[in-house]
């Protein structure tokens, strides 16, 4: 079971699933955090392994910034998985809000881009633009 408490930052979490893997090992889910105003959020990937019942969570912001050798970040949308059971994610620039803007740190990319998370290896690699991630299991609303 995975279990991520409430903490002063971030007032609230829930998670979300998203697809299974290609021949059903891994569960992906999206964990989506907010302050308790509801306004500042943080979403990231976990990954659930049922051979090893072990959790996977990325830091895809760590990822994006040992890619680019830089600080910086970018808004990530969590797609579901490659043939290969990477993790899919859409990125792009982030969006300036002007409550947070003056904590926000420079965007690591130009326009909308397609990547790929090995989350067994913590490594980052681009796919093609339009790259479209097959759908394995259907899940309520999920993309």
């Amino acid at each position: 079971m995975f279990s991520q408490p409430a903490n002063e930052v971030w007032g609230s979490n829930d998670l979300k699933q998203i697809d299974w893997s290609r021949e059903g090992r891994y569960l992906l889910l999206e964990l989506r955090q907010a302050d308790l105003g509801g306004e500042k959020t943080n979403n990231g990937p976990l990954v659930f392994d049922s051979f090893s019942n072990r959790i996977f969570h990325p830091d895809i912001l760590k990822l994006f910034q040992s890619h680019f050798h830089q600080k910086c970040a970018n808004d990530t949308v969590i797609d579901g998985f490659t043939y290969d059971d990477d993790i899919v994610l859409t990125a792009t620039p982030l969006e300036p809000d002007p409550i947070y803007e003056s904590q926000l740190l420079p965007a690591c990319l130009a326009g909308r881009t397609k990547w790929a998370v090995n989350f067994r290896e913590n490594d980052l690699r681009q796919l093609p633009d339009d790259y479209i991630p097959l759908r394995y299991s259907q899940f309520g609303d999920s993309r």
